[in-house]
């Protein structure tokens, strides 16, 4: 009797401590987004070309502001790891790396997008991700650079090149950060090439890329077509690589 009266009297000190923690969080997001308001209607009344003051105000509420999205994205992304299966972040990482060093050429600069493949680095190292994950890409793009350079896509070989280098970078330092720590990585790169490189899977794409290759070098006799005959020719030298290495497996 004494020993359920106890238990009683421990959830009803557990539910009273968390109410008073839910009730403190709403109690400072609600004064945190008062302030961003107050400083946002105090700012919008201001001439922008009075002082240094004005600029000082402008800059600590874009600060507040920042802080205050990075605050409920940092949470969102806590709660994310337990919830969201390693593929699927390693599918959403290189989305996310294509987009940047799609962007990093056009919108900003190559330095910029450095920052990118840091994001990636941390989304493999909280999802326990194989870092050679990073170090593929690397290769493959590495040996891109040769035919981009026969096509005299000069320009464009320069920013495979540093993309080369940072991919390098932070795959590099996962590696050494697996050594180690010990880490046992929920997506594995061996199961996950003997799963997706097989000579039923890679006979398929390589036929139909052949013949796409062949239309490509056709019509490349009658246009301007150089960057496209030699990617072509690249991702064709590739998936025949993989199917003797599909092959040479079964063996």
């Amino acid at each position: 009797m004494f020993y359920v009266l106890l238990k009683k009297m421990e959830e009803f000190t557990k539910k009273v401590v968390r109410r008073r923690l839910n009730r403190s969080k709403v109690a400072f997001f609600s004064l945190l987004g008062l302030i961003i308001i107050l400083m946002g209607f105090f700012i919008s009344g201001i001439n922008f070309s009075d002082n240094v003051f004005t600029l000082f105000g402008v800059s600590l509420f874009v600060l507040f502001l920042l802080f205050f999205i990075l605050f409920f994205a940092h949470k969102g992304y806590e709660k994310s790891i337990h919830k969201i299966h390693p593929s699927l972040a390693l599918a959403f990482s290189y989305a996310l790396v294509i987009l940047n060093m799609f962007l990093g050429s056009r919108i900003y600069s190559l330095e910029w997008a450095f920052l990118g493949f840091i994001v990636i680095a941390v989304i493999f190292y909280d999802f326990k991700i194989d870092s050679r994950f990073l170090i593929l890409p690397a290769i493959l793009l590495l040996g891109y650079l040769p035919f981009l350079l026969v096509g005299y896509q000069n320009e464009l070989a320069e920013v495979i090149a540093v993309y080369v280098y940072y991919f390098l970078v932070v795959g590099v330092i996962l590696q050494i950060v697996e050594h180690v720590k010990k880490i046992e990585n929920t997506v594995d790169f061996e199961s996950f090439i003997k799963r997706f490189i097989s000579r039923e899977k890679v006979y398929p794409v390589l036929s139909v890329w052949g013949i796409f290759t062949i239309g490509v070098m056709i019509f490349n006799r009658f246009y301007a077509l150089e960057l496209l005959k030699w990617t072509s020719i690249y991702v064709f030298v590739v998936l025949l690589v993989f199917y003797l290495i599909a092959v040479l497996q079964r063996k």
